[in-house]
This record gives C-alpha cells, structure tokens and sequence, in this order.
C-alpha cells in the first residue's frame, strides 16, 4: 500500500504481506563455514603476529635494560679491582720499606749485641790478666799453653 504525498516528500511504504525466508532445518552449512574458518585463520594469524612483534619489543627494551645494568656493574667492578691493585701496590711497597727498616734495625741490633760481647770479652781478659798477674807475684806458675 502506498500512501499520497505532495512531491519532494517523504514516502513511507509499508508491506503487510512480506514473508521473512527461514532457513531449512537441514541446510549445508559447510561453505559458510569454510569461509568463517578462512577469515578466523586470517585473524589467528594476524593476532600471532602482533603478539610476537610486541614480545620481541619487550625483550629488546628488557635487554637494553639488563645490558646498561650489567655495563654499570662491569663498571664498578672494574674500578674496584683498580682500587685494589692500588691498595696491592702501596702494601707491597710499604712492605719492602719496612723489610728493609727491620734488616737496619737487625743489623744495628746484632752490632749493638756483638759490641756487648765484644766489651765482656775484653772485661774477662783483662781480669784474666790481673789474674795472672796476682798468681804469678805469688810465685804460683800457672799452666802455660793458653
């Protein structure tokens, strides 16, 4: 049925006998199926590729971050070990003063013990002489061969 309307106006029309198509109950899907399945592959595939895309941007950014970590603690490692071979360096050195200070002191140490003896050695002979002396004004003849 159609309803008058001056020109330039809309026009409503409207079916009272219009039938919507049903589908058979044992209709083949299988083409439609088929086509789904081809477009759900293309948007598999797709989703594939963008999830590994931005697993690889993560894993690079996260590798660049890890790197500098390890750089900066390389860095640090390698001023330490400096610092050490320093400190290494200077106790060498601080150990070859003092070994030889210790050998002066030794020395001046066995020379100060041998001038002791020396000086008791000599304390001993002169009383040894005295000794003899006094034994021999007393008409005693000590043993010769000394």
């Amino acid at each position: 049925m159609q309803r008058e309307a001056p020109a330039g106006a809309l026009v409503y029309r409207e079916r009272h006998d219009a039938l919507v198509t049903v589908p058979e109950a044992n209709a083949d899907w299988s083409q439609w199926e088929a086509w789904l399945d081809g477009h759900l592959e293309v948007l598999r595939s797709e989703v594939a590729d963008s999830v590994a895309r931005a697993i690889g941007l993560v894993i690079a950014s996260t590798r660049k971050e890890i790197e500098a970590k390890f750089k900066a603690e390389i860095a640090d490692l390698r001023r330490a070990v400096a610092e050490r071979d320093e400190r290494a360096k200077a106790l060498a050195d601080v150990k070859r003063e003092f070994a030889s200070e210790r050998a002066e002191r030794e020395a001046l140490q066995l020379s100060a013990a041998l001038a002791a003896r020396d000086a008791r050695i000599t304390a001993l002979e002169d009383r040894l002489q005295m000794l003899l002396r006094f034994l021999s004004l007393s008409g005693i003849d000590p043993p010769r061969g000394l």
